[in-house]
């Protein structure tokens, strides 16, 4: 009986909280901007270009947000020691957040990724 009620509150408290999220991030673009996320599931601390400049670094398993004006940006992204990137034009939309997902490396010299908005 003592084993069966553990069963039930295990499943219970599973249903009340949900699962993990892990492409949820604790943000909300300010009024008139969205924002970009650079979430990084590798060993590699980043630095982030936007339009030529750096916007900012984002250590190894780590992830950082960036409130923008929505349009259309360059998008650089090398690991410190320059060896991989990611180069490509990204949308910003109003009042979301464009998520890059850096996952790992595609081959010597890019970074494997996931561009999603949420």
């Amino acid at each position: 009986m003592k084993t069966n009620l553990s069963i039930l509150f295990c499943f219970a408290l599973f249903l009340l909280t949900g699962c993990d999220d892990e492409d949820s991030f604790p943000h909300r673009s300010p009024d008139g901007m969205g924002s970009l996320v650079v979430d990084n599931h590798t060993y590699a601390d980043l630095k982030v270009y936007l339009d030529g400049y750096l916007l900012y670094e984002v250590d190894d398993y780590d992830y950082e947000i960036a409130d923008l004006n929505p349009g259309v940006y360059r998008i650089v992204i090398y690991d410190k020691d320059g060896y991989h990137s990611f180069r490509e034009d990204i949308d910003i939309i109003l009042g979301k957040l464009t998520v890059i997902r850096i996952e790992g490396f595609y081959n010597s010299t890019t970074f494997e990724t996931k561009v999603y908005f949420n």
